[in-house]
């Protein structure tokens, strides 16, 4: 598998993220209508999986920093690479915050 079709894995990621959370009817969010203040189970398993799905990727380019910089001749594109594999992670890491919920405040 060539690493450009690796690197390129963060936009379909984040568009099956939006199609898994939003569905294929996009309709505007009404934030006040079923508030919940307890545990998201869905949002803490996107979030696992973003996370190891970012992790994995920034193994990746990682493993494959020499072969990147060579194929490219660029280190610029293997930091690329490194850097939105550690944000796909760390979006992962902010979904799984966002669902553990909130706790009630007296």
């Amino acid at each position: 598998m060539p690493l450009f079709v690796l690197a390129g894995i963060m936009h379909p990621l984040a568009f099956g993220a939006i199609l898994f959370f939003a569905g294929r009817k996009l309709e505007p969010a009404d934030v006040g209508a079923g508030l919940k203040t307890g545990r998201s189970p869905v949002l803490i398993a996107a979030g696992a999986i973003m996370a190891v799905i970012g992790a994995g990727l920034a193994l990746v380019v990682v493993g494959n920093w020499d072969a990147i910089v060579a194929a490219t001749r660029s280190l610029s594109a293997a930091a690329q690479g490194l850097t939105a594999s550690i944000g796909v992670m760390l979006l992962g890491l902010a979904l799984l915050y966002a669902g553990r919920g909130q706790r009630q405040v007296a």
